[in-house]
């Protein structure tokens, strides 16, 4: 399992070779819909994409729009204790920290945002 920290940001990875192991996540999932090439992304969620890659990295970037991408690449996500988020990704895992007050994501977030999408195989059009 691969673990690193970034700016605060919680991020675990796995890649694993089957399905998901039922004792990892304890609540439901939400859209268990897979992922593929073929299907397209609404230009908010391009756009968001666009936003996670860009560089410099942005600090504008909204936590909701960033669950609603991974929603929409047909990611499990489920809650976690407090703010923590569980995402399960074309078998990559990751838990991030929902950030609060504040509704956008930080730099560190976003960071490890692009490593975890780039491990599960998502890049930016360009």
């Amino acid at each position: 399992m691969k673990t690193c920290s970034d700016a605060g940001n919680i991020l675990s990875s796995e890649k694993t070779g089957g399905g998901i192991n039922e004792s990892t996540f304890a609540l439901p999932f939400f859209n268990m819909m897979p992922y593929n090439d073929t299907m397209s992304l609404s230009s908010k969620h391009q756009k968001t994409l666009g936003a996670i890659f860009e560089d410099p990295i942005r600090s504008d970037v909204e936590w909701t729009d960033i669950e609603n991408l991974l929603l929409a690449l047909g990611a499990e996500v489920s809650e976690g204790r407090g703010s923590r988020v569980r995402i399960y990704l074309n078998g990559v895992r990751a838990v991030f920290h929902r950030p609060h007050p504040q509704k956008e994501a930080g730099k560190g977030a976003l960071k490890s945002m692009r490593r975890f999408l780039t491990e599960a195989g998502v890049q930016a059009e360009e």
